[in-house]
């Protein structure tokens, strides 16, 4: 699997492996007493607060002014934390998506 991140986009990345590891925890101890569509969804919005947080955390980065030591003309660096070339901001939205495929993306049995 190929990962691209920019920044602290990789952070975005980590947080869903969190949740994931923290849902089959939760899964194998709870054992079949939870429907899986409920761990899932768990999952999917545990992660989704976990990601806005730290979004809201690293916010909008402020740029940087730099000066071309060539042309000494000034160049404006605008640092980006994106995963898979979506700021980390948009993918609290992707996760909350995720969730309601979750809930009702999962037949009854």
């Amino acid at each position: 699997m190929l990962l691209v991140w920019r920044g602290l986009g990789f952070i975005s990345a980590l947080i869903v492996l969190a949740a994931i590891l923290l849902g089959v925890l939760i899964d194998s101890v709870a054992g079949s007493t939870l429907p899986r569509w409920v761990v899932n969804v768990g999952v999917w919005l545990l992660a989704a607060i976990l990601n806005g947080l730290f979004a809201s955390r690293i916010g909008t980065p402020a740029p940087r002014i730099l000066i071309d030591k060539n042309t000494h003309q000034e160049v404006t660096y605008l640092p980006r934390n994106d995963l898979f070339w979506i700021p980390v901001r948009y993918w609290t939205f992707i996760f909350i998506a995720l969730a309601v495929v979750a809930a009702f993306g999962e037949p009854a049995r």
